[in-house]
């Protein structure tokens, strides 16, 4: 967008401008367009909470909305990095408790300073947050993407652009190996439990089981009303072999782990056995453990057929 006709940039503003360019390395000439569209979008100022305010007032104080913008853009903003990196799985959509936009947390392998293969979480928001659709398990890819200036985690922007450059072929048990993830038991879980991070658990600390679905998985609403969850059962070979009434419920106990699951990952039918990736943890209500699974990764597994109603039968007829 061109300088608003009949408008100067007032001294106050140049010189912010001035310490802008000192900041980030970039030019005036560059920093003064994309202020004025920053201008063109604080119009959107409440003018009936400042009725007695005049044109000047109003203009000043879109001004301080503009440069405000400017600023918290430029001391928020992760730096971007050039990046190569193999994409795994996704927790599935839900919204962000503050801003309450839709969100996601993917995964993806990527090495660190050292070279060395780890995992890492990739965050989308908003319009990019079902981008986990367009994504392949084991994808290499190509992107510029946003990294937290203190940690670990990185960020697609809405401008992002990912780039697929070839699907790759790596056996499980050579993708255990590269990236240290222990098999475990479904027995031995509560002494595997993936480390905390403060308060919370790290999501990139996995674990993989070996093991088939118990039952059929399940899948609902979450309360924020937008969002899906899914529910598996994951047995092996140590489970009980029978299922148990809880005393205090009354309701039936099966065997095996419990795990959450994105929706979009339940693709395998419920005798299909798989490798299971995702975080242990303990379950605040049962003090059990339970899995967050970020990837599923066939073994001896059947895809789910769709299901066509009827309305899409008399279509092909």
């Amino acid at each position: 967008m061109s300088q608003p006709q009949a408008l100067e940039l007032p001294p106050d503003i140049k010189n912010q401008l001035i310490q802008l360019s000192q900041k980030t390395g970039r030019s005036i000439d560059e920093l003064t367009p994309e202020y004025w569209e920053i201008y063109a979008w604080a119009d959107q100022i409440d003018q009936g909470q400042f009725k007695s305010a005049t044109p000047q007032m109003l203009n000043q104080l879109r001004h301080s909305m503009a440069i405000g913008k400017m600023w918290k853009d430029t001391i928020y903003k992760w730096p971007e990095e050039e990046l190569t990196f193999v994409y795994l799985g996704h927790g599935g959509l839900r919204v962000a408790k503050a801003s309450k936009r839709l969100m996601s947390d993917m995964f993806m392998i990527v090495p660190d300073k050292q070279n060395k293969p780890m995992i890492r979480r990739l965050q989308a928001r908003g319009e990019r947050s079902e981008v986990f659709r367009e994504l392949m398990t084991l994808g290499r890819y190509h992107a510029n993407l946003t990294k937290h200036p203190q940690g670990t985690d990185y960020r697609i922007e809405d401008n992002t652009v990912i780039n697929l450059l070839a699907q790759i072929n790596m056996p499980i048990d050579e993708f255990n190996k590269i990236l240290g993830i222990a098999v475990i038991k479904v027995k031995d879980t509560p002494q595997y439990l993936s480390k905390k991070q403060g308060k919370y658990t790290d999501s990139t600390d996995w674990r993989c089981i070996f093991g088939t679905f118990g039952g059929d998985p399940r899948t609902g609403d979450r309360k924020d009303g937008k969002t899906q969850y899914g529910v598996i059962n994951i047995i092996d070979e140590t489970c009980d072999k029978e299922i148990r009434k809880d005393a205090a419920s009354g309701r039936d106990i099966y065997p095996g782990i419990s795990a959450w699951v994105a929706p979009e990952h339940l693709i395998y039918t419920p005798d299909s056995f798989c490798a299971f990736y995702g975080t242990l943890d303990l379950d605040t209500a049962t003090k059990k453990p339970v899995m967050n699974c970020y990837m599923i990764r066939p073994i001896g597994a059947k895809l789910v057929t769709p299901k066509i109603d009827d309305d899409e039968l008399e279509e092909y007829a």
